[in-house]
């Protein structure tokens, strides 16, 4: 019996061993057997803390060369090198990518390991944590830099929309870091190019701390626009590099400043004038005309309500304040007012400003103020010759340029197709004989078998003009919810006129885009340029020029290259830091089509002397991981090099897994088999 508690009690051990996996780790003689030795040579290293980083890096490099002989010394910045002179290390890479060059020194298996000489500081693309981790080897990082010595004031970051809008405040927030100067009063500026916009002061209470400083602008004017935040500098700073920092952003107008001016009351007033102020976008300046010197009343205007209609000087002198102008069955001489105000919007449309004309007998027939010379060429459409028919419908409204911004009221072609199926006909159509070369007919009539034009539009000048032969869009509304997409149709109609009109830029005929404002020193960037018809159709049978000028004002034309139906693509490499700005210019059939510019910046891939602090915390981290050893350089001796060493080599080798040998299993089968083999000999259960 004893003998069966006794193989019973062992074939339980080893069952309990084996349940607990053991491994043990055999020498692994044929394994490498040198170090890689890693020297971080970025712009941060020449920090002197109070000894220059670099200095002493180079002289530990030595020792370290000189104790591990067969050991490889490399260099590391932004890419890494083998390296044979110690003594030719300089301190000017413009990154420290940790990661990267512990990929490629390590990612090979040549080495057992690698010291790593750094101040810890990691500005580049890879994770070194992460690479650390895949390398699978132990690190030994010696950090160089003393926080106790450390003085800097940095502008960390700046936080500011994209964009913001003319005569509206915007906020600008940036974060300040500052080391080494508590309970001192750091000044703060934002600035536009020499102009100081606003000044703020903080008192840093600890060491090292990071205040949130904020701003208030107002932009005055349209366009890009480059912000800076920028600080004093200070006695004892490690650098001054950091003390200011940009930020770009679009300005474009907050609302569209609309005169709209009615001669004859009517539904369309009503509805045009609600639509005008209802939408954010726009700032509404309407006059309405009740009565005109025709009217016969019996009272003087003393004692009328109404008020009365500015004088031409007025209207004259605010013509340039306006983006956009709307005259709706506006007969102007009937007012008193003389051809000067007319000459006065054709003055505010070559600048670029927008003219609309709505209406039908008073604006286009016989005698029409519109058709004195200077006035009627600015008109995309002919009239004046005759009195002008009117057909009063309901006549559907037939869309020649489907795909125009004013007529796109859902971006699904489709649905935009059937959404103006479903709209109702409009009524008093002013019947016009045609229209002038080179003007755009958006949307037609059909009356007695003929074609007619509604809706028509052009360029003249840097402006645009459209007339709409009709005051009857108001029918449109009127049919909200009971067919598809009519609920909106109107006022996507209107809210489309006034941004084509008013240049937006989503409705331009040639557009430049980047992927982004600010593009990295050095690396490629896609430039596309998109080109549209008169209709908006993408169109690629254009001359497209592509212009990019530097900082140093040295132009350069860029090679294009269609990518897909109206839109092409070019590749720019910026080669040096600063503002950049690209300039596209279409021509079509001998015809200038359109242009379009964009500015852009040039900034350091990674800025490296935007925190010079050295930082421990990840190579200890780094250290852990790899289950090496972190050191300051100031600790680091050659006997500690030695115990790593020997640590390392005898920690090494083949991992063997003894709960999955098969001799294991054997020995405890045998064990189970000899105590069943006695049991029943013995007669035993």
């Amino acid at each position: 019996m004893r003998a069966l508690w006794v193989l019973r009690i062992l074939a339980l051990a080893v069952l309990a061993f084996l349940l607990a996996k053991p491994v043990v780790v055999r020498p692994d003689t044929s394994g490498p057997s040198r170090w890689a030795v890693l020297l971080d040579s970025s712009k941060s290293m020449g920090v002197s803390d109070p000894v220059r980083r670099i200095d002493q890096a180079r002289q530990l490099a030595s020792l370290i060369l000189k104790k591990l002989p067969g050991s490889e010394l490399f260099e590391f910045s932004g890419d890494v090198k083998p390296i044979t002179n110690v003594s030719s290390v300089s301190a000017n890479g413009r990154q420290t990518d940790i990661g990267m060059a512990l990929k490629k020194v390590l990612g090979e298996g040549r080495f057992k390991g690698a010291v790593v000489l750094t101040d810890g500081q990691q500005v580049g693309r890879y994770d070194p944590l992460s690479e650390a981790a895949s390398a699978g080897r132990p690190l030994l990082t010696v950090g160089f830099g003393n926080a106790t010595f450390f003085k800097d004031v940095a502008v960390r970051s700046i936080q500011c929309p994209p964009f913001a809008f003319k005569n509206v405040p915007a906020s600008v927030s940036a974060t300040i870091g500052v080391v080494g100067f508590p309970g001192k009063r750091i000044t703060v500026r934002l600035r536009e190019g020499n102009n100081v916009l606003g000044v703020q002061t903080i008192q840093p209470i600890g060491q090292d701390v990071e205040t949130a400083v904020n701003f208030t602008w107002v932009p005055r004017s349209l366009g890009t626009k480059t912000l800076t935040v920028e600080t004093d500098s200070y006695e004892g700073e490690i650098t001054t590099a950091n003390n200011r920092k940009d930020a770009l952003l679009d300005v474009g107008r907050d609302r569209f400043r609309v005169l709209y001016i009615c001669g004859v009351p009517g539904p369309e007033y009503s509805f045009l004038r609600h639509q005008f102020k209802s939408d954010p976008a726009v700032e509404l300046i309407t006059f309405v005309i009740l009565r005109n010197a025709m009217n016969v009343l019996t009272v003087p205007d003393s004692e009328l309500s109404l008020i009365p209609f500015p004088t031409q000087d007025i209207l004259i002198n605010q013509m340039p304040t306006f983006d956009l102008i709307v005259f709706e069955e506006f007969q102007y001489p009937q007012y008193g007012l003389l051809p000067a105000v007319m000459y006065a919007v054709r003055k505010k449309v070559e600048e670029g400003g927008s003219f609309l004309i709505t209406g039908g007998r008073a604006s286009f027939g016989f005698g029409s103020g519109y058709g004195l010379p200077g006035i009627y060429d600015m008109i995309p459409v002919q009239f004046g010759g005759s009195d002008v028919p009117i057909a009063q419908g309901p006549l559907a409204f037939e869309p020649k340029a489907p795909n125009h911004p004013i007529l796109r009221l859902d971006q699904n072609s489709v649905a935009n197709e059937k959404i103006w199926k479903n709209l109702p006909g409009i009524e008093d159509v002013a019947l016009l004989p045609g229209v002038k070369p080179s003007a755009t007919v958006l949307g037609t009539v059909s009356n007695g078998g003929r074609s007619y034009p509604v809706l028509t539009a052009w360029r003249y000048g840097k402006g645009r003009v459209a007339v709409l032969s009709t005051r009857t869009t108001w029918r449109w509304s009127m049919l909200s919810g009971k067919q598809y997409g009519t609920s909106f149709a109107y006022q996507q109609f209107w809210k489309n006129m006034v941004l084509w009109l008013t240049h937006a830029d989503e409705f331009k005929q040639v557009r430049i885009g980047l992927d982004s404002k600010q593009l990295k020193e050095g690396e490629p960037a896609a430039v596309r340029v998109w080109t549209y018809d008169e209709y908006f159709k993408p169109i690629s049978d254009v001359d497209l020029h592509l212009r990019v000028s530097s900082p140093d004002h040295h132009q350069q034309e860029l090679e294009v290259h269609p990518e897909t139906q109206g839109v092409f693509v070019a590749s720019f490499k910026p080669d040096q830091l600063g503002d950049f700005e690209l300039e596209a210019w279409v021509d079509r059939h001998g015809k200038k089509l359109g242009s379009d510019r964009l500015s852009f910046r040039a900034v350091e891939s990674h800025l490296e002397e935007e925190d010079l602090r050295p930082n421990s915390l990840l190579l200890k981290e780094m250290a852990r991981e790899t289950g090496g050893r972190y050191v300051s350089a100031d600790d680091f001796s050659v006997s500690l090099l030695d115990d790593f060493d020997r640590e390392v080599s005898g920690h090494g080798g083949r991992k063997v897994l003894l709960w999955d040998s098969p001799y294991a299993l054997a020995f405890l089968s045998i064990l189970l088999a000899v105590e069943w083999l006695i049991r029943r000999r013995r007669g035993l259960p």
